[in-house]
Protein backbone atom coordinates (compact mmCIF):
# COMPACT_ATOMS: atom_id res chain seq x y z
CA UNK A 1 0.00 0.00 0.00
CA UNK A 2 1.47 3.07 -0.89
CA UNK A 3 1.41 6.38 1.17
CA UNK A 4 -2.03 7.90 -0.85
CA UNK A 5 -3.88 4.99 -0.80
CA UNK A 6 -6.67 5.86 1.76
CA UNK A 7 -7.43 2.87 4.61
CA UNK A 8 -10.83 2.39 3.60
CA UNK A 9 -13.01 3.42 0.37
CA UNK A 10 -16.96 2.66 0.18
CA UNK A 11 -18.79 3.57 -3.21
CA UNK A 12 -22.74 3.04 -3.82
CA UNK A 13 -23.21 0.86 -1.07
CA UNK A 14 -26.62 -0.44 -0.32
CA UNK A 15 -26.99 -3.22 2.03
CA UNK A 16 -30.19 -4.89 3.62
CA UNK A 17 -30.62 -8.21 5.14
CA UNK A 18 -32.97 -10.55 3.31
CA UNK A 19 -36.00 -10.25 3.43
CA UNK A 20 -36.23 -6.55 5.69
CA UNK A 21 -36.13 -3.09 4.22
CA UNK A 22 -32.42 -1.47 3.13
CA UNK A 23 -30.89 -0.76 6.42
CA UNK A 24 -27.13 1.03 4.96
CA UNK A 25 -26.65 3.46 1.75
CA UNK A 26 -23.38 5.41 1.55
CA UNK A 27 -22.45 7.23 -1.72
CA UNK A 28 -18.82 7.74 -1.00
CA UNK A 29 -17.16 7.41 1.93
CA UNK A 30 -13.25 8.24 2.29
CA UNK A 31 -11.26 7.29 6.32
CA UNK A 32 -7.84 8.46 5.77
CA UNK A 33 -4.41 5.76 7.13
CA UNK A 34 -4.14 6.98 10.42
CA UNK A 35 -7.47 8.75 10.53
CA UNK A 36 -9.07 8.12 14.09
CA UNK A 37 -12.81 8.14 13.36
CA UNK A 38 -15.61 8.17 15.74
CA UNK A 39 -18.54 6.20 14.18
CA UNK A 40 -21.54 7.13 16.21
CA UNK A 41 -25.56 5.85 16.50
CA UNK A 42 -28.10 4.28 18.55
CA UNK A 43 -28.81 0.40 18.56
CA UNK A 44 -30.14 -0.78 15.55
CA UNK A 45 -28.73 1.81 13.38
CA UNK A 46 -26.32 -0.51 11.53
CA UNK A 47 -23.23 0.29 13.44
CA UNK A 48 -22.00 -3.82 13.70
CA UNK A 49 -23.07 -4.14 10.28
CA UNK A 50 -21.16 -1.19 8.60
CA UNK A 51 -18.17 -2.41 10.59
CA UNK A 52 -19.11 -6.27 9.27
CA UNK A 53 -18.96 -4.73 5.57
CA UNK A 54 -15.87 -2.74 6.20
CA UNK A 55 -13.83 -6.39 7.48
CA UNK A 56 -16.14 -8.45 4.52
CA UNK A 57 -17.28 -10.41 7.39
CA UNK A 58 -21.19 -9.40 6.21
CA UNK A 59 -21.61 -9.58 2.00
CA UNK A 60 -22.50 -6.20 0.97
CA UNK A 61 -25.67 -5.73 -1.39
CA UNK A 62 -24.81 -3.52 -3.94
CA UNK A 63 -21.42 -1.27 -4.35
CA UNK A 64 -17.52 -1.45 -3.43
CA UNK A 65 -15.59 -1.44 -0.51
CA UNK A 66 -11.82 -1.09 -0.26
CA UNK A 67 -9.89 -1.58 1.93
CA UNK A 68 -5.80 -0.41 1.61
CA UNK A 69 -6.74 -0.91 -1.86
CA UNK A 70 -8.08 -4.04 -1.46
CA UNK A 71 -11.89 -5.03 -2.94
CA UNK A 72 -12.73 -7.01 -0.07
CA UNK A 73 -15.83 -8.19 -1.40
CA UNK A 74 -14.37 -9.63 -4.33
CA UNK A 75 -12.23 -11.92 -2.20
CA UNK A 76 -12.94 -15.47 -1.81
CA UNK A 77 -13.76 -16.35 2.00
CA UNK A 78 -10.68 -17.66 2.87
CA UNK A 79 -8.96 -14.65 1.03
CA UNK A 80 -11.23 -12.65 3.15
CA UNK A 81 -10.65 -14.03 6.49
CA UNK A 82 -6.82 -13.99 5.74
CA UNK A 83 -6.85 -10.36 4.33
CA UNK A 84 -8.65 -9.15 7.79
CA UNK A 85 -6.01 -11.22 9.96
CA UNK A 86 -3.31 -9.44 8.15
CA UNK A 87 -4.73 -5.73 8.39
CA UNK A 88 -7.12 -5.09 10.97
CA UNK A 89 -7.38 -5.97 14.46
CA UNK A 90 -10.66 -6.03 16.70
CA UNK A 91 -11.77 -4.95 20.03
CA UNK A 92 -15.29 -6.40 21.17
CA UNK A 93 -17.72 -4.52 23.18
CA UNK A 94 -17.44 -7.95 25.31
CA UNK A 95 -13.67 -8.36 24.35
CA UNK A 96 -13.76 -12.59 23.44
CA UNK A 97 -10.75 -13.31 25.41
CA UNK A 98 -10.51 -16.97 25.68
CA UNK A 99 -10.47 -17.63 29.29
CA UNK A 100 -8.30 -20.88 29.81
CA UNK A 101 -5.55 -19.05 27.88
CA UNK A 102 -3.04 -16.43 29.83
CA UNK A 103 -2.97 -13.07 29.11
CA UNK A 104 0.45 -13.37 26.89
CA UNK A 105 -1.29 -16.22 24.86
CA UNK A 106 -4.58 -13.85 24.15
CA UNK A 107 -2.49 -10.98 23.52
CA UNK A 108 -0.27 -13.01 20.73
CA UNK A 109 -3.33 -14.75 19.43
CA UNK A 110 -3.55 -12.56 16.40
CA UNK A 111 0.13 -13.63 15.15
CA UNK A 112 -0.75 -17.30 14.75
CA UNK A 113 -3.50 -16.29 12.51
CA UNK A 114 -1.01 -14.09 10.16
CA UNK A 115 2.01 -14.57 9.71
CA UNK A 116 2.35 -11.02 7.64
CA UNK A 117 1.82 -9.26 11.45
CA UNK A 118 4.01 -11.92 13.12
CA UNK A 119 6.59 -10.86 10.29
CA UNK A 120 6.39 -7.00 11.23
CA UNK A 121 7.55 -7.87 14.64
CA UNK A 122 10.55 -9.47 13.89
CA UNK A 123 12.91 -6.50 15.27
CA UNK A 124 11.58 -7.53 18.75
CA UNK A 125 11.12 -10.11 21.28
CA UNK A 126 7.50 -10.97 21.18
CA UNK A 127 7.19 -10.78 25.26
CA UNK A 128 8.92 -7.17 24.99
CA UNK A 129 6.38 -6.17 22.56
CA UNK A 130 3.62 -7.57 25.06
CA UNK A 131 4.66 -5.61 27.45
CA UNK A 132 5.14 -2.85 25.90
CA UNK A 133 1.85 -2.74 24.34
CA UNK A 134 0.36 -3.49 28.35
CA UNK A 135 2.26 -0.93 29.59
CA UNK A 136 1.27 1.51 26.73
CA UNK A 137 -2.54 1.03 27.60
CA UNK A 138 -1.73 1.48 30.98
CA UNK A 139 -1.27 -2.16 32.56
CA UNK A 140 1.91 -3.27 34.35
CA UNK A 141 2.20 -6.18 31.90
CA UNK A 142 5.42 -7.61 33.17
CA UNK A 143 3.69 -8.45 36.35
CA UNK A 144 -0.20 -9.60 34.54
CA UNK A 145 1.72 -12.27 31.70
CA UNK A 146 1.16 -15.79 33.32
CA UNK A 147 -2.38 -14.38 35.11
CA UNK A 148 -5.31 -15.61 32.84
CA UNK A 149 -7.73 -13.57 32.20
CA UNK A 150 -10.89 -14.73 34.10
CA UNK A 151 -8.30 -13.33 37.24
CA UNK A 152 -8.49 -9.65 36.01
CA UNK A 153 -10.78 -6.99 36.31
CA UNK A 154 -13.37 -5.90 33.59
CA UNK A 155 -10.63 -2.51 33.13
CA UNK A 156 -8.16 -4.88 32.73
CA UNK A 157 -9.75 -7.31 30.32
CA UNK A 158 -10.39 -4.12 28.38
CA UNK A 159 -7.09 -3.36 27.87
CA UNK A 160 -5.77 -7.03 27.22
CA UNK A 161 -8.04 -6.91 23.88
CA UNK A 162 -6.73 -3.40 22.94
CA UNK A 163 -3.37 -5.05 22.96
CA UNK A 164 -4.47 -8.26 21.01
CA UNK A 165 -5.96 -5.93 18.65
CA UNK A 166 -3.22 -3.74 18.12
CA UNK A 167 -0.09 -6.70 18.48
CA UNK A 168 1.74 -6.77 14.75
CA UNK A 169 1.28 -3.37 14.33
CA UNK A 170 -2.37 -3.65 11.97
CA UNK A 171 -3.41 -1.42 9.49
CA UNK A 172 -7.12 -0.50 11.02
CA UNK A 173 -8.10 -1.00 14.01
CA UNK A 174 -11.77 -1.27 14.62
CA UNK A 175 -13.27 -1.23 18.74
CA UNK A 176 -17.01 -1.64 18.64
CA UNK A 177 -18.87 -0.41 21.77
CA UNK A 178 -15.61 -1.53 23.38
CA UNK A 179 -16.49 1.19 26.65
CA UNK A 180 -19.83 0.43 27.49
CA UNK A 181 -19.10 -1.66 30.58
CA UNK A 182 -16.70 0.88 31.99
CA UNK A 183 -17.33 3.54 34.12
CA UNK A 184 -16.82 7.25 33.18
CA UNK A 185 -12.79 8.11 34.13
CA UNK A 186 -11.53 4.49 33.24
CA UNK A 187 -13.71 5.30 30.16
CA UNK A 188 -12.07 8.60 29.25
CA UNK A 189 -8.47 7.05 30.66
CA UNK A 190 -8.89 4.71 28.19
CA UNK A 191 -9.29 5.85 25.18
CA UNK A 192 -6.55 8.42 25.48
CA UNK A 193 -4.26 5.81 25.89
CA UNK A 194 -5.72 3.80 22.70
CA UNK A 195 -5.69 6.89 20.54
CA UNK A 196 -2.19 7.41 21.65
CA UNK A 197 -1.09 4.15 20.75
CA UNK A 198 -2.64 4.63 17.72
CA UNK A 199 -0.75 7.08 16.49
CA UNK A 200 2.49 6.13 17.69
CA UNK A 201 2.09 3.01 15.21
CA UNK A 202 0.32 5.29 12.87
CA UNK A 203 -2.77 2.89 13.09
CA UNK A 204 -6.29 3.80 11.09
CA UNK A 205 -8.77 3.60 14.43
CA UNK A 206 -12.54 3.13 13.68
CA UNK A 207 -14.30 3.48 16.98
CA UNK A 208 -18.25 2.75 17.27
CA UNK A 209 -20.38 3.92 20.24
CA UNK A 210 -23.90 5.19 20.66
CA UNK A 211 -22.11 7.86 23.71
CA UNK A 212 -21.49 11.05 21.63
CA UNK A 213 -19.71 12.55 24.68
CA UNK A 214 -16.75 10.53 23.16
CA UNK A 215 -16.55 12.21 19.97
CA UNK A 216 -14.52 15.29 21.03
CA UNK A 217 -11.36 12.95 21.45
CA UNK A 218 -11.53 11.50 17.58
CA UNK A 219 -10.69 13.33 14.38
CA UNK A 220 -14.05 13.23 12.89
CA UNK A 221 -17.03 12.11 13.60
CA UNK A 222 -19.14 10.02 11.38
CA UNK A 223 -23.52 9.64 12.11
CA UNK A 224 -25.31 6.24 11.08
CA UNK A 225 -27.88 9.31 10.93
CA UNK A 226 -26.12 10.11 7.20
CA UNK A 227 -26.01 6.32 6.14
CA UNK A 228 -29.71 5.49 6.96
CA UNK A 229 -31.41 3.60 3.86
CA UNK A 230 -35.07 4.39 5.53
CA UNK A 231 -37.00 5.29 8.79
CA UNK A 232 -36.13 1.48 9.57
CA UNK A 233 -32.83 1.96 10.38
CA UNK A 234 -33.23 4.94 12.98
Amino acid sequence: MDAITPAIEIERLEFQWPGSPPLITIDNLTINRGERVFLKGPSGSGKSTLLGLIAGIVNLTSGSVRVNGTAVSKLRPSERDRFRSDHIGFIFQLFNLIPYLTVRSNVLLPLHFSPERRKRLDDVELDDEVVRLLTALGLAGGNLLERLTTQLSIGQQQRVAAARALIGRPDIVIADEPTSSLDADTREGFIRLLMAECKTLGTTLVFVSHDSSLETNFDRTLSMHDFAASDSAQ
